[in-house]
């Protein structure tokens, strides 16, 4: 069996993370009476510079619309109150601590608005150390940035609030994200897109045995972790793989895979500030995206919830003023409509996890907002296990974990929600099915009257079809002509089509008969109904026989 995709891998080669806290970031928020309960019970709260109040008022308005209360603080105003002036992360914090301080407050998402450097004011990040070390694996970095201090994460009995961060440093730069983000929400129609993820990945160049092992584990979490409610647009820059594509144009596949909208898109591999990793191939280095690429993504209606399991990509806030791939497309008016990714060095092992959490939270329970589903997504990420952590990780693996929740920080509005599919019921007729009888379906979809209606029966996302052509067969082909083969190759290996069929949808309710498979396995009928507003979607699981 061809393995799937490194979920594993993190970023470059020996990364590790951890990180002691600042003296600032353990000191407990300092509350006087004059401040307890003054956002008037509000459930949101937004921080910012005064200057960027009209370019934050449609976002204001449509959260309050949907029935957020929300509480606006002007940094000026914050600052003069608590830092005698001087921009301080502490400061921030103590002003949401304030906010949530009541035993009864609702608040919930915290909005960060500015970069940690620049802008009048600018809003200061927190700066912990790396707490995990292992020899093996030495850092570049010890400290990075991260906003995981605002979410005030050690409080008793309460819930870690969810918080997000818009690094405009312009108000024209900030009205294009707050523009992506109320048109995100406002969209109606319906599209694909909605049960489409996007997952591309590098090689995990740990060596041959962990690289099989970690691409296994990865195969096993995306049959048992990913719906198959959901379609896989996937790309493997693997040399041998067979969802390799060509890789002189992997920056070019990765923009058009964006471009065709998401509910989710992930990377996994080795990554830096501003790339994600390059591959090897006939003695060239061929990169799989960069920032610059990133900065020409245009997205339609199906902007996605960007996730980035690899290092130094959500470097924010740096000194010399670049902008990190993170940043790049948070800020991008056609971009992401959120991103979720690491300021320092991350390990393949909480990477992992992550990448579980991210799938159950998401796709299988449809977290209520993305902040959300970060909040919950950290806590199982430190609640989780592998057996194989033994071999990945050499050293203290809770400090590990408390780092990872730390380093990953969400630029973003934590309050949007994502468009999920609406939930359709599919069953299959009959119990055990022979090779080769038909297959009858029925799909029930309530309150989408008539609709039209796709049936499709595939096969399990590990199988792959017969006749691909193999690493040493391309090997002897010219290097274009081996890239072209790849992209035939990586076509057929994401087809798992088996049979299809479009009919109409009448009062919520259809039956299809479709052909059956003629190979005994494991097989899905997925449903995709298409109405006024949005999709549903949907599927069943069964079994064909062996003679």
């Amino acid at each position: 069996m061809l393995a799937l995709l490194p979920l594993l891998a993190a970023g470059p080669a020996g990364c590790a993370t951890g990180g002691t806290a600042s003296a600032g970031e353990t000191a407990s928020a300092t509350t006087s009476a004059a401040d307890a309960g003054s956002a008037d019970g509000s459930d949101y709260l937004v921080l910012a510079p005064r200057s960027y109040r009209a370019a934050l008022a449609p976002l204001v308005a449509h959260r309050e619309a949907g029935g957020h209360r929300v509480a606006v603080r002007e940094l000026e105003d914050v600052y003069a109150r608590r830092s005698a002036g001087r921009p301080t992360a502490e400061a921030v914090r103590d002003e949401v601590a304030s906010v949530a301080a009541p035993a009864d407050s609702p608040l919930r998402y915290v909005l960060l608005v500015g970069d940690p450097l620049r802008g009048s004011p600018p809003l200061p990040s927190f700066e912990p150390h790396l707490e995990y070390d292992a020899d093996e694996l030495p850092s570049t970095s010890r400290s990075f940035r991260s906003d995981e201090p605002f979410a005030l994460p050690d409080r008793p009995g309460r819930r870690a609030l969810a918080v997000g961060r818009i690094p405009a440093t312009s108000a024209d730069e900030l009205a294009g994200v707050v523009g992506k983000i109320v048109g995100y929400e406002r969209g109606t129609g319906s599209d694909a897109w909605q049960r489409r993820v996007v997952l591309f990945g590098g090689p995990a160049s740990f060596g041959a045995f962990l690289d099989g092992l970690i691409e296994e584990t990865a195969m096993d979490l995306l049959d048992r972790k990913l719906p198959y409610d959901y379609d896989l647009a996937l790309v493997f820059a693997k040399p041998g793989s067979p969802y390799a594509f060509r890789f002189d144009a992997l920056g070019d596949k990765l923009v058009h895979d964006l471009d065709a909208g998401s509910l989710l898109a992930v990377y996994v591999g080795h990554g830096a500030r501003d790339s994600f990793d390059t591959v090897g191939y006939r003695g060239r280095a061929y990169p799989i995206g960069s920032a610059r690429d990133l900065a020409r993504v245009d997205i339609g209606a199906g902007k996605p919830l960007f996730v980035a399991l690899t290092c130094h990509t959500g470097a924010y806030g740096q000194p010399d003023g670049r902008r990190s791939l993170a940043e790049t497309l948070a800020l991008n008016p056609g971009g992401p409509v959120a991103v979720f990714a690491a300021s320092v060095e991350s390990h393949p092992y909480p990477n992992y996890l992550y990448a579980q959490a991210f799938l159950a939270r998401f796709l299988a329970e449809h977290a209520a907002s993305v902040g959300e589903g970060v909040v919950d997504a950290k806590r199982d990420m430190v609640a989780g296990s592998l057996a194989l952590a033994s071999l990945l990780v050499d050293g203290d693996l809770d400090a590990l974990k408390r780092d990872h929740t730390r380093m990953y920080n969400l630029f973003g509005d934590p309050a949007t929600v994502l468009r999920y599919p609406r939930p359709a019921e599919v069953r299959v007729a009959g119990g055990g099915h022979a090779p080769g009888a038909p297959v009858g379906v029925r799909v029930a979809a309530p309150g989408t009257g008539d609709a039209e209606l796709e049936v499709t029966l595939e096969t399990e996302r590990r199988t792959l079809p017969v006749g691909l052509t193999s690493e040493r067969e391309l090997a002897r082909l010219p290097a274009e002509r081996a890239f072209e083969v790849m992209v035939e190759n990586h076509a057929r290996a994401l087809d798992k089509v088996v049979a299809r069929d479009r009919v109409l949808l009448h009062r919520g309710l259809a039956e299809v008969v479709l052909p059956g498979p003629a190979a005994p396995g494991t097989y899905y009928v997925k449903a995709l109904v298409r109405t006024g507003g949005g999709v549903a979607a949907g599927h069943a699981r069964f079994e064909v026989a062996a003679r």
